[in-house]
């Protein structure tokens, strides 16, 4: 657990793994993960930052961001860019819930009451955003949910 840290929660690189970790009250973003690592069932949450930083190839997977940037507009509960994917994750009551950039790609998550949006994919490829009454008419598995 990194909690309540002057900077950010943790850096992960290197191409390793993380499971089961928290980033908590940090005073930037909660992780800061890259270089093909592999993140699982991890929170970030009121980290005065992004939840989750991502880029170089990284992967998050059942992982939840939740009261990130409540100070700034242009905050995320998941930043990812660089050919990062987020599978099966969750973000609530961020400024924005998921920000992919092109070359990145978001499956199977859902976002609910964030502040300026739910998600923000620019060019990334991503599972179709439905509506959760209509989740499951959707044919698609990879939908991303938006409640």
């Amino acid at each position: 657990i990194a909690r309540s840290n002057d900077e950010r929660g943790g850096a992960i690189g290197g191409g390793s793994g993380v499971k089961t970790c928290a980033a908590y009250s940090n005073e930037a973003e909660g992780f800061l993960i890259s270089l093909g690592t592999l993140a699982g069932a991890c929170v970030a949450a009121a980290n005065d930052g992004d939840g989750f930083v991502a880029t170089s190839a990284a992967r998050l997977s059942n992982c939840f961001a939740s009261s990130n940037g409540q100070f700034g507009s242009d905050v995320a509960g998941f930043d990812v860019s660089g050919g990062t994917h987020v599978d099966a994750s969750a973000a609530t009551l961020n400024q924005i819930g998921f920000r992919a950039s092109a070359g990145s790609m978001v499956t199977r998550c859902s976002a609910s009451g964030n502040v300026v949006n739910n998600y923000d994919l620019a060019a990334a490829p991503a599972g179709a955003i439905v509506n959760a009454v209509d989740a499951f008419a959707t044919p698609s598995p990879y939908a991303n949910i938006s409640y």
